[in-house]
Order: C-alpha cells, then sequence, then structure tokens
C-alpha cells in the first residue's frame, strides 16, 4: 500500500471529481482503498454514501483467536484504530448504508442519515414457487428426517464447532435428520474429522465449495431449515438466499437475522454460543411438525421482501436523495 500510495490517490482525486455520485465501502486501514478516496472526497468538499457490511472489531477479534502473539498484539493495536477511521468517515458521510441489524445498531450513532439495507444476488425468479413450498410442507408434516443444510465457509467465524455439536445433541436424542454444510474452509477437514469420531457418518455431507449459485439454491429449496450458529456481527447473504428458497433460519439470535424475519417471520432463534439451547429448538421443531409448516410458509414470504432489484433499487434512491 505504501509503495502505491501516491499513484492510487492520484487516481482517486481525479475519480472524485469526474463522478456525480460517489459511494465508498470501508473495511479497515491497511489496503483500504475505499477509506482513501472518501478522504479525497472530504478534502474536494463532495457528499457521499459511505456502505458498511460489517462490524469489524469483533471479527478481526475471532480471526486472531489461536493466532502467534505478534499478529494478535497488532490486531489489538490496528482493530480500534481502524474502528476511528471507519467513525470519522461514516461521519462526513452524507447518507450511510448499514447493512442488516447489527451494523445498523453498531455505526448508526455515528451517522447523520443512517439506514439498514440489505444485500443479496438473488433475483425475483429465484424465489420458491407455491407447488415446491406445499410439497416441502406436506413432506414435513408426513414424519420424514429434517433436512438441514448450511452455505457458507467453514471457518471459526462461523461456528462450524458449534454446527457440528448440535447435531451431535440431535443425534443423541434420536431426532431423524440429514445435514449438509456446502462450503470450503479451514476448519473442513476437522469438520470431517468431528463427523467420523462423533459416528455422524451418513447423516451429515461435507462436499466442500459448490460453485453454482443455481445447486446451492435448489438444495436450500428442498432443506428444511438453514441451521447457523455464527459468532460474529455479520450480514451473511446466505440467510437472505435461505429465506428467498422457503427455508426457515435457526440458528444463534442476531440483530440481522431477526431483522430479515420481522415482518412476516420464518425465524427461530437461540442464545449466542449455546448448542445445548439451539438442539432444543431443532427438537421442538421436529416435534411440532405443524407449526415448523407453518414456519416454512413464514420464510417464503419474508423472502418475497428481497431481490437484487429492489435492495440495489433501495440504496440507489437513498444515495440520490443524499
Amino acid at each position: 500500500m505504501l509503495r502505491e500510495y501516491g499513484r492510487v490517490r492520484k487516481t482517486l482525486r481525479e475519480a472524485v471529481a469526474q463522478h456525480e455520485h460517489l459511494c465508498f465501502t470501508f473495511g479497515g486501514i491497511i489496503g483500504d482503498w475505499p477509506a482513501l478516496a472518501a478522504r479525497e472526497a472530504i478534502r474536494q468538499d463532495r457528499r457521499y454514501g459511505a456502505w458498511i457490511d460489517r462490524v469489524e472489531v469483533p471479527i478481526i477479534r475471532n480471526r486472531m483467536a489461536g493466532a502467534s502473539q505478534g499478529r494478535r498484539l497488532a490486531a489489538a493495536i490496528a482493530a480500534p484504530l481502524g474502528e476511528h477511521y471507519t467513525r470519522h468517515l461514516i461521519r462526513h458521510s452524507a447518507v450511510a448504508l448499514l447493512q442488516g441489524g447489527d451494523t445498523f445498531q453498531h455505526y448508526a450513532r455515528w451517522a447523520s442519515a443512517p439506514h439498514c439495507t440489505y444485500d443479496t444476488h438473488t433475483r425475483i425468479h429465484d424465489r420458491i414457487d407455491a407447488a415446491t413450498v406445499s410439497a416441502k410442507q406436506a413432506r414435513l408434516v408426513a414424519g420424514e428426517p429434517l433436512r438441514i443444510v448450511y452455505a457458507g465457509r467453514a471457518a471459526p467465524m462461523k461456528g462450524t464447532g458449534d454446527w457440528l455439536d448440535t447435531l451431535a445433541l440431535l443425534h443423541a436424542q434420536q431426532i431423524p435428520f440429514r445435514a449438509t454444510w456446502i462450503g470450503d474452509g479451514p476448519d473442513l477437514a476437522t469438520m470431517r474429522g468431528r463427523v467420523a469420531s462423533a459416528r455422524l457418518t451418513g447423516l451429515v455431507d461435507l462436499p466442500g465449495f459448490e460453485g453454482d449459485r443455481d445447486i446451492l439454491l435448489d438444495r436450500m429449496r428442498q432443506s428444511d431449515m438453514l441451521l447457523f450458529c455464527h459468532k460474529t456481527p455479520e450480514s451473511a447473504r446466505c440467510l437472505i438466499e435461505a429465506l428467498v428458497s422457503g427455508c426457515p433460519l435457526v440458528g444463534y439470535r442476531s440483530a440481522y437475522a431477526y431483522g430479515l424475519v420481522a415482518t412476516h417471520g420464518g425465524g427461530a432463534f437461540t442464545p449466542l454460543d449455546d448448542p445445548n439451547a439451539l438442539a432444543v429448538q431443532v427438537a421442538e421443531l421436529h416435534r411440532d411438525r405443524a407449526g415448523f409448516a407453518r414456519l416454512i410458509g413464514d420464510a417464503a414470504a419474508s423472502g418475497r421482501l428481497y431481490d437484487e432489484d429492489g435492495v440495489y433499487a433501495h440504496r440507489a434512491e437513498l444515495m440520490r436523495r443524499a
């Protein structure tokens, strides 16, 4: 960054001067060119939108767990500096586009015009149809094994250990299920080892990375719940993709997850870092199949609130009005 700083700043200075609408996504200090662009906008007295996807400090802390002492020390210094820097840039923004409830709750106080927004790349034609919803509900009421899915990186911040703990508890209660975690990451090998040692082979599938979005959405359409154990305040798109697919959100409570289903429902949430409570929640859904079927319908209704054209039109209108 130091080597390229002057050249990039000149490019950004010219771009800021030449463009009518400005919007920058911030994510730290080192290598954060959008933040540099915002500084140029401030210098030129230009209005800009601040686009924030997640609360970075707790994510950095989670990522540093188990790291070397030197890396932890560097993160301990950089994280609060990055937070102060982000707040400074938000204060100078004309509009703050804060993705999801967690990000909004954290950063809204620093902005003059904060708005809770959402991000998805699903389109209207990706929505689950009524016939598929009805078929899924009928299969569930008939008592077939629960179909559980998650799609995302196999990484500590996603709660991979808690996810497997929850499934092991369900298996110990003889609750029938089939579960799939779609995604690659640093925890994948450990997860596969745990599946074998916990005698979950045949019940839990860990296929790794899947790059075809249509396959991912189809798997969610065929699943009864997205089981998630996120440990940091992020706004994962897979939760919206699940709702669009009529797949209820069952996992750790967060402002983001709760906000997604606040209007029509489609979620069941438990306290953070508690696989036992999450297993109890899934067991309750298993016993109340009729109620579970209604939750699927609610999830599909919530999913109709989110499509790419709609969420980006909302962002564009906020920027235009700013």
